[in-house]
């Protein structure tokens, strides 16, 4: 492997996005998405849904990664945390 074969975690989004001929913004989102379900989905598995709290922590967790490599635009995550936050409001406040 060569050094031009190697994925820089910076330009996986851009390298994603050519290599399926879409725009920049939709290859961000997909990358992020990919590492949201690569580490979200065997932990819904081995907790089989009985601690959501975990789920929305991990969940946080990588779309503030996402953020932070410059993935997704911080008004996605913004948009996304007020999403949850309206959506699992009330279940939050029951479960403390």
């Amino acid at each position: 492997m060569t050094a031009s074969d190697a994925v820089n975690l910076q330009n996986f989004p851009q390298q994603l996005a050519t290599a399926l001929g879409i725009p920049l913004f939709a290859g961000e989102i997909l990358a992020t998405m990919i590492l949201f379900c690569i580490i979200l989905v065997p932990v819904l598995f081995f907790t089989k849904g009985k601690n959501p709290m975990i789920a929305f922590i991990l969940g946080f967790l990588m779309v503030c990664f996402g953020v932070a490599l410059a993935w997704i635009p911080i008004w996605t995550f913004a948009v996304m945390t007020l999403g949850i936050a309206v959506l699992f409001g009330r279940k939050i406040v029951e479960m403390f």
